[in-house]
């Protein structure tokens, strides 16, 4: 374990400089927006499309090219790149087997059993670019779409509308959220909280990351004010690799940070898919249950907080 340090406020004045710098000038204008957004939509989701399809594909060409249709290039360099999606898919089950043992079984835990499920998973992720070569020769599709039917989703979506009071109640307990053991970072004390997927819509359990402060007694104190800091569609800090933590000079200041994974994303991903495809592929029917199911797990992690 490494004692912490105050590089939060160093890291916080680096990023500022930064956007007061040329660099800054560049990037904050309207420019960049859409050229993110393409990036996104020509790119990134492309990729991510043809990346889902491989693992889907579990070693089989002819079952990545029933998903995607691809040139005759695709023949030639699908078994490889389909062995070594399997083989990194492969590196990162065994790395959260013991991530969760580590953390949520007998233990101990250790930061580099964390450090390693990160290198797994962002080995996984970035596995990506593997399919640039084929989205120049067939431009892959970047959302397998399964819109629903406007006459279902007004079905499914109606008692909501007539009952709104109750659209989002809960009667879920703050003892109920399971949390991990923590290990002391150079940013105060990392650990876990999970618990049961709040819809029926999204079925895989709720996780969220928690950066406390180191404090010496919490014994009749009340709860650390706490800052809940959700991410985007498609954004996925667990799995990428960046283990630098953005907030980490807020939690100097003696506040907690809980950040959770969305619906669908990262270890929520559904098979077949990345990380928060199915929000766009369902159409509004997607959008509408990925904010009930997050809205709620919010409040759940609210409830903790307060309770904690």
């Amino acid at each position: 374990m490494t004692e912490p340090t105050s590089k939060g406020p160093q890291e916080r004045a680096g990023f500022e400089r930064l956007l007061r710098s040329v660099v800054g000038g560049i990037i904050l204008r309207p420019w960049f927006d859409d050229a993110a957004l393409r990036l996104l939509t020509q790119w990134y989701f492309p990729l991510s499309r043809g990346w889902a399809a491989a693992l889907a594909a579990d070693g089989s060409p002819d079952r990545f090219l029933e998903l995607i249709p691809c040139g005759r290039l695709a023949r030639r360099l699908l078994p490889g790149i389909l062995k070594r999606a399997q083989a990194r898919q492969a590196a990162l089950d065994a790395a959260d087997v013991a991530w969760q043992g580590a953390f949520f079984g007998k233990g101990p835990a250790r930061a580099e059993v964390e450090a390693a499920r990160l290198r797994a998973a962002a080995a996984l992720t970035n596995f990506r670019s593997a399919f640039v070569a084929l989205h120049l020769q067939s431009p892959m599709p970047a959302v397998a779409w399964e819109i629903e039917p406007p006459a279902s989703v007004a079905h499914r979506h109606g008692r909501r509308l007539a009952q709104p009071a109750l659209a989002f109640a809960d009667a879920f307990k703050p003892a109920d959220i399971e949390a991990s053991r923590g290990f002391l970072s150079r940013h105060g004390i990392e650990g876990w909280v999970r618990f049961p997927s709040p819809t029926a819509a999204v079925t895989t359990p709720a996780c969220a990351r928690v950066l406390a402060p180191v404090v010496t007694s919490r014994i009749g104190s009340p709860p650390l004010p706490t800052l809940i800091f959700t991410h985007g569609i498609a954004m996925e800090t667990e799995f990428t690799g960046h283990s630098r933590n953005p907030l980490s000079s807020v939690v100097a200041e003696g506040i907690r940070v809980i950040r959770p994974e969305g619906p669908w994303h990262g270890r929520r991903r559904l098979p077949g898919t990345y990380g928060g495809e199915p929000v766009l592929a369902r159409g509004p029917g997607g959008l509408l249950d990925y904010f009930h199911a997050h809205v709620v797990e919010l409040g759940r992690l609210i409830a903790w907080a307060r309770d904690a």
